[in-house]
C-alpha cells in the first residue's frame, strides 16, 4: 500500500463447525454485519428523475419504459410543420432529450438498459431528485397539453 494508506478491519464472526463422530473440526471466521452495509433511502425509496435520450428519441424512450412498466411522464406540444407541398400537424416534446421517471435509483438498470438512454441526469455525481411538489405543480399545470405518460 502506498504512503498513508490505511486499513480498515472487518468484523468477523467465529464459528466452530462440529460433527458428531468427530467433535470440534475448526473454527472458521465469516463477515459480520457491517455498518453502513444497508443501501440509503433515496435508493429503496421511488422519486422523480430525469432521463436524458439520444436526439429525437423520447417517444421511443417512453414507449419503451412503458412496456418494462415504470412510471413516465413526457410533456408533448402541437406544432404545424409546413414542408412545399403540405402541412404536418406533429406533437413535439416539450423537454427535448429529456424524459421523466418515478423509480427507486435501486431499479434504475430498468432505464438504463433501454438502448436511446444515455444516463439519469446529475451534477457531477449519483442522479438528483426532483422535488415531489415540482412534478406534480408542472404535471397538473400542462394537463391541457397532450402527454405520454404511464
Amino acid at each position: 500500500m502506498g504512503d498513508g494508506a490505511k486499513l480498515h478491519p472487518v468484523p468477523v464472526e467465529k464459528k466452530q463447525v462440529t460433527m458428531p463422530s468427530m467433535g470440534t473440526i475448526a473454527t472458521i471466521g465469516t463477515p459480520g454485519p457491517q455498518e453502513g452495509s444497508a443501501l440509503p433511502g433515496d435508493y429503496l425509496e421511488a422519486r422523480w428523475y430525469v432521463v436524458s435520450t439520444c436526439a429525437n428519441h423520447e417517444k421511443r424512450v417512453a414507449g419503451q419504459l412503458g412496456d418494462r412498466t415504470v412510471e413516465h411522464f413526457l410533456p408533448l406540444y402541437d406544432s404545424v410543420r409546413r414542408w412545399k407541398d403540405r402541412r404536418m400537424q406533429l406533437q413535439l416534446p416539450l423537454f427535448p432529450g429529456y424524459v421523466f421517471v418515478h423509480l427507486a435509483l435501486r431499479d434504475r438498470l430498468r432505464v438504463l438498459e433501454i438502448p436511446s438512454v444515455v444516463r439519469l441526469v446529475g451534477f457531477g455525481g449519483p442522479p438528483v431528485a426532483l422535488p415531489d411538489q415540482e412534478m406534480e405543480a408542472m404535471r397538473v399545470s400542462l394537463t391541457g397539453l397532450s402527454s405520454h405518460s404511464a
